[in-house]
């Protein structure tokens, strides 16, 4: 059941969706335009140093925590600076022209149909925690919107993107603790995408004109903004604007989600929608239980949801 939407640029790269209950989204380059603001900061700072930050390397870093960009690009570019200073000068920059980003298309009209339609939805960003608040007292009619916010540099977030712990940590606050299939995530990199599938989650992706097409097809859709969303192909209220209607999805057959398992891949074993197999879905998705278990806390909270499992299928 592939969809495609009339008059629309649109890509749709895998066939089958399912209902969610809870979205996530990403910060820079998904809520806000402003990951080419962060990386023309950037490159202003190497043109002090008098590097070039080529589009070659800021394709590499889109996504990444500021501390893996600075290391990256002081070492890639033999900057004579210490680490810690350049990422000073970077937050320091940022801070200030950041906050002046424009929402991205689409983004104002999905936060606030979700809202209105009580959906529970988070911000799970490789932003540092100043950097998010810069954002929120600059737009706070949106950022009040977000159930809460996990960031790169919150107590217990061992590690950003490309790894699944900020999007786990996400769905694990929201009140009702939603299984991670029940969480779609809204994002705009290559990191990011590996996040939201090695964490069990779909992951709907707008991405920047320069991304590896071959790589985006992981997605489980493509949009070019998200004004072309579709909220009822996941079980969510369709918009209420007046346009075309694209059926709903039929709730998944024979599944039922072990109460608080956090297991990244449930969402293809135990999918009747979803063909692929364990060690496909582990190939595909980056899913991997040895990253997993070198961070302590996923590791208990995998644990724990391993027995609540075992409990459920037994009674």
């Amino acid at each position: 059941m592939t969809h495609c939407f009339p008059n629309t640029n649109c890509h749709i790269v895998k066939k089958k969706f399912r209902c969610v209950t809870h979205c996530i989204f990403d910060l820079d380059g998904t809520i806000l335009n402003s990951e080419k603001m962060y990386h023309d900061v950037v490159g202003q700072i190497c043109k002090k140093y008098g590097k070039i930050y080529t589009k070659e390397i800021q394709n590499r870093m889109i996504g990444g925590t500021d501390r893996h960009i600075c290391e990256y690009v002081v070492k890639e570019l033999k900057i004579d600076v210490s680490v810690d200073e350049f990422e000073s000068e970077l937050l320091r920059l940022s801070e200030k022209l950041l906050p002046k980003a424009p929402l991205q298309k689409g983004v104002k009209r999905l936060l606030f149909h979700l809202r209105d339609n009580k959906i529970p939805v988070a911000l799970a960003t490789n932003s540092t925690a100043s950097q998010v608040r810069q954002h929120a007292i600059a737009k706070p009619q949106i950022f009040k919107i977000f159930n809460h916010v996990v960031t790169a540099t919150d107590p217990g977030v061992y590690r950003g993107k490309p790894y699944p712990d900020l999007f786990l940590a996400a769905a694990h606050k929201f009140p009702k603790n939603p299984h991670p299939c029940e969480c779609l995530v809204f994002e705009d990199s290559l990191v990011g995408l590996q996040a939201g599938l090695s964490a069990g989650m779909q992951v709907i992706l707008t991405p920047h004109a320069n991304i590896d097409t071959t790589a985006a097809e992981q997605a489980t859709m493509v949009l070019d903004n998200l004004l072309d969303f579709e909220p009822q192909l996941f079980g969510l209220p369709p918009f209420n604007d007046g346009k075309p209607k694209i059926p709903q999805c039929p709730p998944p057959q024979g599944f039922k989600p072990p109460p608080s398992a956090f297991d990244p891949c449930a969402q293809y074993r135990q999918s009747k929608c979803c063909e692929l197999t364990t060690t496909k879905c582990q190939k595909q998705s980056g899913c991997d239980w040895s990253s997993i278990i070198e961070n302590p806390v996923v590791l208990t909270t995998v644990l724990i949801g391993v027995t609540s499992a075992i409990i459920y299928r037994l009674w």
